[in-house]
């Protein structure tokens, strides 16, 4: 897969992602409607993310070599990826060791409610972020010497991830209701809350998304490892210290934590751009802004939100990003 991004083959990695989340996510859905419980979780974790792989190793053409092993760059490429490598398996047990400290403390049925509300609210996250990273990296590196250009790269992905993400993501929690209770059942609505503040901390994280390529891009690894090791301590030690207030305090504290910390990558990224505050607000306004507006609107109407409305709940922003942000949304477009 690295030899595709590096080659910008992004045609043949996408579909292959897509394809494989979609099933991914979907096995969920139909192995918790068959009653498989905690399975529905763990299954598709086990089964998916190999067949991933073998994928793109078949479809990336690449058979490695025994005469062609390069064993003189090793020194040079240990030295860059070993700060990669420790960040990511350190980012790995903060996204999935809050579940087990959730499980241990709060028991297992808060830790399936937990479980399902931060993936629910993630789903666009779970099937967007790796492109969105795996394209932000090489497309970053290529002009690292030229930061100006990087600098526009960043807030034009920025903005194109926060027209796609922050309407989607706040329109899973003003419906979480039905959804919740149409996939999983009445047996779950326990989730709904969590979803909604969980959405929170989900359209923050699906803008930060190019932050950790931005990092490898430019030669900085050691920015998101610092990063985590300061993070993932402090997470873990909040989820004890909530654990008296119930699952929804736990729930107030990670959103509040996470997006704290999703935040503190766009300071730690203008460090580097100097892209200027009025700049990085310039590239997310419209979709907040109306986003935001729109929320208000649905949420003080006289009748119950349900989600048949989610169609006039999109086709308001649109109508108000035309009206108010028209040569955002002429950008974009």
């Amino acid at each position: 897969m690295a030899l595709m991004q590096k080659a910008m083959e992004f045609p043949k990695i996408v579909p292959i992602q897509m394809m494989i989340g979609t099933l991914s996510q979907g096995s969920m859905v139909i192995f918790a409607w068959l009653g498989m419980g905690v399975y529905s979780l763990v299954l598709p974790v086990l089964i998916f993310p190999p067949l991933l792989g073998f994928a793109l190793f078949f479809r990336s053409g690449f058979r490695p070599k025994l005469n062609r092993i390069g064993t003189r760059h090793w020194p040079q490429i240990f030295r860059y990826s070993r700060q990669i490598l420790s960040s990511n398996i350190i980012t790995k047990i903060a996204n999935e060791g809050d579940t087990l400290v959730v499980g241990k403390i709060l028991g297992l049925e808060a830790l399936g409610i937990y479980d399902i509300a931060f993936r629910f609210s993630n789903l666009l996250n779970q099937h967007l972020l790796p492109i969105v990273r795996s394209i932000c990296m090489p497309v970053f590196a290529r002009n690292q010497h030229h930061l100006s250009t990087v600098r526009t790269q960043y807030l034009k992905m920025l903005s194109t991830l926060s027209f796609l993400g922050i309407p989607i993501i706040a329109g899973i929690g003003l419906f979480a209701h039905d959804l919740i209770y149409l996939l999983y059942g009445d047996k779950w609505t326990s989730a709904i809350l969590p979803v909604q503040l969980f959405c929170v901390f989900a359209a923050i994280r699906f803008l930060g998304s190019p932050t950790s390529g931005l990092y490898f891009a430019l030669g900085r690894p050691g920015i998101g490892l610092t990063y985590d090791l300061v993070f993932t301590p402090i997470l873990f030690l909040s989820i004890y210290l909530a654990a008296p207030w119930g699952l929804l305090g736990v729930c107030v504290i990670v959103t509040l934590l996470r997006s704290i910390g999703i935040s503190a990558h766009f300071v730690m990224a203008n460090a580097l751009l100097d892209y200027g505050w009025q700049s990085f607000w310039k590239a997310i306004r419209a979709p907040i802004c109306v986003t935001v507006f729109t929320i208000i609107a649905f949420s003080i109407i006289p009748w119950e939100t349900r989600l048949w409305m989610a169609p006039i709940f999109g086709l308001t922003i649109l109508i108000s990003m035309f009206a108010f942000f028209r040569n955002d949304l002429k950008q974009q477009l």
